[in-house]
């Protein structure tokens, strides 16, 4: 005949799995931050007026103006509160030369708050950064000359933007996943526009 569980070994075998699902979620948050750093090294020796050899990309940074990092609203970055952050660069990353100057998580680990990432075909983003991606406000100019300016969820246009084309075409309204979604207005150089819903 089998024993029933009274309310104190109840209560005691609840406290057991609350105990090993907080284990397993700690374990999980640390194999995905271990995950999500990146090899590479920092090199004091490089600095920002080197690294942009994209003439297209120089030409709308000297049109456009200076990405204004003081004018960032620390309470659109989507980082932890307590996260102490240090400014270091600049950093190469190892796979694809990519070079990132800007703020870092405490242990150098983690690219947070703000910082500019430079990829070697000369594109620049200049904004926020939580966990090594995009993330809060940010500006993005493609090798092309393509501009996108607005909020960025991991790495991916998403929230109110700008994007302006190299042929005239500016959109300015919703985004979602790096797509235009949500209300926009659209113009074009032959004065054409449009305004409405993007899905």
């Amino acid at each position: 005949m089998r024993k029933s569980l009274g309310f104190q070994d109840v209560a005691k075998f609840n406290k057991r799995i609350v105990r090993l699902q907080s284990m397993m979620r700690g374990f999980s948050v640390r194999r995905q931050f271990m995950m999500e750093q990146e090899p590479g090294k920092f090199d004091d020796q490089m600095d920002m007026d080197t690294l942009i050899k994209n003439q297209t990309v120089k030409d709308v940074l000297e049109r456009e103006g200076a990405f204004k990092f003081s004018e960032l609203d620390p309470r659109s970055l989507r980082a932890p509160k307590d996260i102490k952050l240090v400014t270091k660069g600049p950093w190469r990353r190892d796979k694809d030369g990519a070079v990132y100057i800007g703020q870092w998580n405490r242990e150098l680990t983690m690219k947070v708050g703000s910082g500019s990432k430079i990829w070697a075909d000369g594109s620049i983003y200049e904004g926020q950064w939580v966990r090594n991606r995009a993330n809060g406000f940010g500006r993005l100019i493609h090798t092309d000359g393509d501009i996108y300016e607005g909020e960025w969820f991991n790495d991916k246009a998403h929230g109110k933007g700008v994007f302006k084309a190299v042929d005239g075409a500016i959109y300015t309204g919703d985004w979602r996943d790096d797509e235009q979604h949500g209300h926009g207005v659209e113009t074009w150089n032959d004065e054409s526009r449009y305004e409405g819903q993007y899905f």
